[in-house]
Formats: C-alpha cells, structure tokens, sequence
C-alpha cells in the first residue's frame, strides 16, 4: 500500500511540474520588437515597451522616443523588403492588416512571432491592446490601460446632437469614413453626427453631390494644408453648405484622427472643442 501511495505522490509531482513547464513555456517576453504599424508604435510605447522597440517605419513618429529608433523603410510594404526586417533581429513583428499580409507567413517560418492589427472601431482599439499585452508578458499594464481609457472616454462622451460632419480623408476620389470606422466612434463620441453613417464601408467612395446634399455643418480635412482648406471654401456648388457659409472647415492632425490607438482620447476632445466652438 506504501509503495502505491508513493507512486501516485510521484505521478503527482511529475505532473505538477510537466504543467509548471507549459505555463513558463508559453510565457512570450519579446526582446526585440519590429512596428510596421505606426498605431502599432504607440500601443507598445503605451505598454512601457519602448525599450524592446528596435526598427519602425518612417510613419512611426509618435512618441518623439520613436523618432530615435532605426528605420526599415516606408509603410506600405513595398519600400522594405523581408531582408531589411530581418537584418533588425527581431523576435515579434507588429504588421498592419492588408498592408503586410505578404509578410505573415515568411517571417512566422523563421520563427518570429507576428500580431496583425485591424481596428475598425475604438472597441477593436481597446481589444488589440490588451491582445498584445497578452501576447508579451503586459497582461496587467494592458487592462489597467484600457480600464483608463474607457473611464476618460466616457466621461468625454456627449449625447448626439444635430451637428453634422463630414470628414475628407481624400478628394480624388472623395473618400470618406462609414459607420464601421473608428473615425465615425470618433465623432459620436465627441457629440456630431457623420453625414455618411448610413454606409456600411469603412471609408467608402462617395459623390460630391451627396456631399452638398447632407449639408455638413462642419468639414474635417486630416492634415490638409492653408491652401487646401482655401481650395474647399471656393469648390463650385458647395457655397450653401453650412460649414462653408460659417467658415467651419477645420484641418486636423491626420495621426490623431486617422491612427487608431491610444491617442483616439485626444481626437475626441479636439472635435468636442471644434463642434463646441461659437
């Protein structure tokens, strides 16, 4: 009987540690991070990793601490090449979806760990960093993260108004954002209402004529020039629109407003003191 009693005690121990084992294994503490994502930049930096941070791309500008780190290239995918990520060492690769799918699967075969980011709404936000926390040993810094930023968030957040927004992200073609667009969360929550909230398109193609006919009451143009903002107020047919008759077309910073990360907070304030402006 002491004999089986001692050898089911052993059982038990040998499991406890081939468990032990699992759980230290699939512990990923990156030590050397590659971003091809700008918004990717500033979850790490906002997860106290900046220090893992070893190639970005041009685009990857915030914090200015980013702006120190080597980079590989461009943003698009087609101003690096595999060779120039790979020259970085890196053990984890953040990549931007549809701009580095190409990627994937190279760089997984030697052995690097990949997250590819997809944010359609601030909740996709909220959910890549806590995703990536998980993903390098942040799990804690992570969730306290995201636990600020919907309290501050929701206390920013105004009840929809009348106050009806267009925002230009291109002119030729326009390009605008949908409902299914961080950027329509954007201005919801700042209190305005998208004129283009109807379509399901992340940033669809829309005509200049349904345009003048929503009448915005303000125009948002993402780092659009003096010049630009000039070209708007003089575009044939758009006299009567509201925002052009009150001089409510505003150029906004395009990494606050078109990057979907933790700066969404300060893209929200900004539109609550445009929509609030007298």
């Amino acid at each position: 009987m002491k004999i089986l009693a001692k050898e089911k005690f052993n059982k038990r121990i040998i499991i406890v540690l081939v468990l032990f084992c699992l759980c230290i294994s699939s512990v990923f503490a990156a030590e050397r991070i590659v971003s091809l994502s700008p918004s990717g930049t500033e979850i790490i930096f906002a997860l106290g990793l900046g220090d893992k941070l070893v190639g970005r791309t041009d685009f990857c500008t915030f914090p200015e601490e980013a702006k120190k780190i080597d980079s590989v290239g461009g943003f698009d995918g087609k101003s690096f090449s595999l060779e120039n990520i790979l020259a970085f060492n890196p053990d984890f690769v953040y990549l931007s979806n549809g701009m580095h799918n190409h990627l994937i699967n190279s760089l997984e075969n030697f052995g690097i760990q990949v997250y590819v980011s997809d944010i359609n709404s601030i909740e996709d936000i909220f959910k890549e960093i806590i995703s990536v926390s998980k993903l390098l040993n942040a799990s804690e810094v992570g969730l306290n993260y995201v636990s600020k930023m919907k309290k501050e968030l929701n206390n920013l957040k105004e009840d929809s108004s009348d106050v009806n927004i267009y925002c230009e992200i291109f002119n030729s073609p326009f390009l605008t954002c949908g409902k299914n667009s961080f950027i329509n969360d954007i201005i919801e929550y700042a209190g305005g209402k998208n004129i283009f909230y109807f379509l399901d398109s992340t940033y669809p193609q829309v005509s200049e004529e349904s345009i003048i006919v929503n009448n915005p009451q303000i125009i948002l143009a993402p780092d659009y020039s003096e010049n630009d903002l000039n070209k708007i107020y003089s575009r044939n047919g758009w006299q009567n629109i509201d925002a052009i008759k009150n001089k409510k077309v505003f150029s906004v910073s395009g990494d606050i407003f078109t990057r979907p990360g933790p700066r969404v907070l300060e893209a929200v304030i900004l539109l609550k003191e445009i929509i609030n402006e007298e």
